[in-house]
């Protein structure tokens, strides 16, 4: 899977996360230089959902 940029609309101002996969697990990052990544999770919908979570103002 090549690296997939999506937009996270909960967040105010909305914010672009970049997601991949290497070795069978899923990683995301925020999509600007220098930002560490989270993860491994065992599909691309755990990790948008934690990239998701982890972005909410709650």
């Amino acid at each position: 899977m090549p690296t997939k940029v999506t937009t996270i609309e909960s967040q105010f101002p909305p914010v672009d996360v970049k997601l991949w996969e290497k070795g069978k697990r899923y990683f995301w990052a925020y999509n600007y230089d220098g930002c560490s990544k989270n993860g491994p999770f065992k599909s691309e919908k755990l990790a948008l959902l934690d990239a998701t979570q982890f972005s909410s103002p709650n």
